[in-house]
């Protein structure tokens, strides 16, 4: 925020003497479409607002709710930009200025682009559309989250830190990598992950499995005054062929199947009861209520369901790697 509640905007403008070169911009406002026009006029090209790809908050700006900017954000109903949408833990200006630093030549803010989508895929951060919502549209019953983004200015570095987590539109929480990982187990959203599995071969042990297929069912029961989560999630995985020779010297595929079913539906369950504690619904649980199950919200308001659910998660895995 800047002085009087207007918003510090910040801008990557081209330089029209250095081609492919940019430049950070930045000017406070009450509107977006106010702060395009002011610091247009500081530069020798236009703001091009209308090919925004990425709008980059501060923790601070989204713990007080992100919906309360939305006409802030506007530039006018004819000319309006898709975008992905994303929480930096810091002040976006820093990490602006850091990314137009870094030397990855011209396309440094395709990068940023490429670095949410490959993270979306790898299920370290969320692809916001599979959760329906954006700062124009929200699905009423599921909670939005959104791509968490660090960086450390001495050695001028940006990274994807995990997972921001909202009530409604205000941030109430975040998830670490591993974390985002399991989240988007039980969403499914991710095409390729990475868990670290643990105690596998022997005691604090870590191998690494790749989850390549994810399919999860989301059931809800009432019962009473409470509701019942179920969730079930088939995968398929594989090992790298010289830790699964290893595994099955100690361990059948079948023992070591069950072993990691018990160990994803553990951290898959406390990810879960870590979402009902802050109040973030990014599965629909809401949603689910509303639409197969009014009744419960005749006795009870559906955060209020969701919080006090029961939680069953089942976990069915399957390795795809063949005994040599």
């Amino acid at each position: 925020m800047g002085k009087d509640d207007d918003f510090l905007f910040s801008f990557a403008a081209a330089d029209a003497k250095k081609k492919d070169d940019l430049f950070i911009v930045s000017g406070e406002s009450d509107l977006m479409e106010s702060a395009v026009a002011d610091l247009t006029a500081e530069t020798e090209n236009p703001l091009r607002a209308g090919k925004i790809q990425n709008l980059l908050f501060s923790e601070e700006l989204a713990k007080g709710g992100l919906l309360k900017i939305r006409d802030s954000n506007r530039i006018n109903v004819a000319n309006r930009y898709l975008a992905d949408y994303a929480i930096v833990k810091g002040s976006p200006l820093t990490f602006l200025k850091i990314l137009n630093d870094a030397d990855i030549g011209s396309d440094r803010y395709c990068y940023l682009d490429k670095a949410l989508s490959n993270g979306a895929d790898a299920g370290i951060c969320p692809n916001t559309l599979k959760h329906e919502f954006n700062i124009d549209f929200e699905t009423e019953g599921i909670d939005p989250i959104l791509p968490l983004l660090s960086y450390d200015e001495r050695k001028k570095t940006v990274a994807i830190e995990g997972t921001a987590l909202f009530n409604g539109d205000r941030l109430v929480g975040s998830f670490n990598r591993e974390q985002s990982r399991y989240l988007s187990l039980l969403s499914s959203s991710a095409e390729s992950i990475d868990l670290d599995i643990m105690n596998l071969r022997e005691k604090d042990d870590h191998v690494m499995m790749n989850v390549i297929s994810s399919k999860h069912k989301m059931k809800i029961f009432p019962t009473g005054k409470d509701i019942v989560i179920q969730i079930k999630i088939k995968l398929k995985s594989r090992f790298d062929i010289s830790d699964w020779q290893e595994i099955l010297e100690e361990r059948n595929q079948n023992d070591v199947e069950r072993f990691i079913e018990k160990s994803v539906a553990q951290k898959c369950g406390a990810v879960l009861t870590a979402l009902q504690e802050c109040g973030c619904d990014p599965l629909g649980v809401g949603a689910s209520l509303r639409g197969f199950h009014p009744e419960t919200l005749s006795r009870t308001d559906p955060k209020t369901a969701y919080r006090r659910g029961v939680i069953r998660i089942e976990v069915e895995n399957r390795i795809i790697n063949h005994e040599i």
